[in-house]
């Protein structure tokens, strides 16, 4: 992570939660913040993911559940979310833990997404984590707009049935909405999601650190 400038992250990061925590905007925060201390565009994204107010940190934390207690119940999972941070794990690419306590990543790629020879890594390391704590059932859900997500879909269903998991894969054109009002269990790094207080979990957080032995950077 020597191209992210910590010296200048660390005061941007205290900055901006201060702003955020008086109720100011977040896209125009980072932009005025960024602006200030010179920020790169990769920086940016470190605060725009990374930093939040202190009433959403209560929020999101709140909503985090071990993984043992997907025993049995059922798991959603934000489709492209997870498996472009497990990705970018994958790939050696930085990664941070926000000071909500979640990891992700920093590439904004989704629209760019391409399946690749790592997405199956990827999804090896989540099936044989959904095998392991045995939720009742796991629905992936993939966003219809994105450019080839009936092809992703077919991958996934075809990895399910390889680990003889009991799922389903859904496109929808509003991800956000299923994953905030889902009866069950939410895998996803997305604040927006996280925010509406139902159970959650952090699969890409903890594949990255427990199996791929990640050290990210922790957001002030």
């Amino acid at each position: 992570m020597k191209h992210l400038r910590l010296e200048r992250l660390k005061p941007a990061a205290i900055e901006l939660r201060f702003l955020l925590s008086h109720g100011y905007p977040r896209k125009s925060c980072v932009e005025f913040v960024g602006n200030h201390h010179q920020l790169t565009r990769e920086e940016r994204n470190v605060l725009f993911r990374g930093v939040f107010s202190k009433k959403d940190v209560e929020a999101i934390k709140k909503s985090k559940i071990p993984l043992k207690h997907l025993e049995n119940k059922m798991l959603f999972i934000d489709g492209y979310n997870v498996t472009i941070t497990i990705e970018n794990a994958l790939k050696g690419n930085p990664i941070i833990k926000g000071n909500d306590g979640v990891i992700r990543d920093i590439s904004c790629t989704f629209r760019g997404f391409r399946q690749s020879e790592l997405t199956q890594q990827a999804w090896d390391l989540i099936c044989a984590l959904i095998n392991r704590y045995s939720p009742k059932k796991t629905i992936v859900l993939l966003d219809k707009p994105y450019s080839r997500s009936g092809d992703f879909a077919c991958s996934l269903r075809k990895w399910f049935k390889k680990w003889k998991l009991d799922g389903a894969v859904l496109l929808s054109s509003r991800v956000d909405l299923k994953l905030k009002y889902a009866h069950g269990i939410r895998a996803t790094s997305d604040s927006t999601i996280l925010i509406r207080g139902g159970p959650s979990i952090d699969i890409s957080g903890h594949i990255a650190i427990r199996k791929l032995r990640r050290v990210p950077l922790i957001v002030p």
